[in-house]
């Protein structure tokens, strides 16, 4: 009898070690969650930042085929991309981005969209409701951290009325200037 208890303890850090190899989706201080998961999964394995005068953006990005450092069989999908026009803010620790705000010309600010293989769906509908949050100032070559939250309104070509959570921090890239990418 002595033996089962060490065994079940044995079984309990196995499943334990297994459930650290498989955290969500690409680490504990990078998540991304929600219903649009039951259409178009949102699984990745890196976080992208890149930032210009211009815009903000965070991008999921997932490696089917190979490793996030361009190892064997290559590809990327982009599970999630938002991308945010930042004219008239500063990118500072604490900012609350209303996402579903517009352009002094009435553009949206943001937009989202993902690339998964051959699935021509690339654009998501316009943001009914959703905020954006700086846990950190965002500087290039700097780690920025932050968190977010989108339901999708109707339209678009995927994830009409869906939602979407999620949490990044990676070191910010410089983005193309003049980009909205």
């Amino acid at each position: 009898m002595a033996a089962a208890p060490s065994r079940m303890a044995g079984l309990a850090m196995a499943a334990l070690a297994g459930s650290m190899l498989v955290p969500s989706c690409g680490g504990a201080s990078n998540s991304l969650t929600g219903s649009l998961d039951e259409i178009s999964p949102l699984t990745f394995d890196s976080v992208v930042i890149r930032a210009s005068p211009d815009v903000l953006v965070v991008e999921y990005d997932n490696h089917p085929l190979g490793t996030a450092d361009g190892g064997a069989g290559g590809g990327t999908d982009v599970t999630f991309k938002i991308a945010i026009n930042i004219d008239g803010l500063t990118l500072n620790k604490g900012l609350d981005i209303d996402l579903t705000s517009s352009l002094n010309d009435g553009t949206p600010r943001v937009s989202c969209t993902r690339a998964i293989g051959e699935d021509p769906r690339r654009d998501f509908p316009a943001i009914e409701r959703g905020d954006l949050v700086l846990d950190s100032d965002v500087n290039y070559n700097q780690t920025a951290s932050g968190h977010f939250h989108v339901l999708f309104a109707e339209g678009g070509q995927i994830g009409e009325g869906r939602t979407v959570d999620g949490t990044f921090s990676a070191s910010v890239q410089q983005a193309d200037p003049g980009s909205t990418q």
